[in-house]
């Protein structure tokens, strides 16, 4: 996917428009995993779910997870 990316092109301007797009988060993956030498779901529970006080929080299935 980020080598699709790195030969994309913008659809349109910068501050133009503004919808969801998975884009991003494939490239704050693939940085954060980089930068932190950790799995991006690994960090969003060590980093952010945890430090929230999300239990019932995951990037992934879990069985950890209470279904409700």
């Amino acid at each position: 996917m980020l080598e699709a990316l790195v030969t994309a092109n913008m659809v349109n301007d910068p501050g133009t428009i503004s919808i969801y797009c998975n884009d991003g988060f494939t490239v704050a993956e693939a940085v954060i995993e980089r930068v932190s030498g950790m799995s991006f779901a690994d960090f969003l529970e060590q980093e952010i779910f945890s430090k929230m006080g999300l239990t019932n929080t995951s990037a992934y299935f879990s069985e950890r997870i209470r279904q409700v």
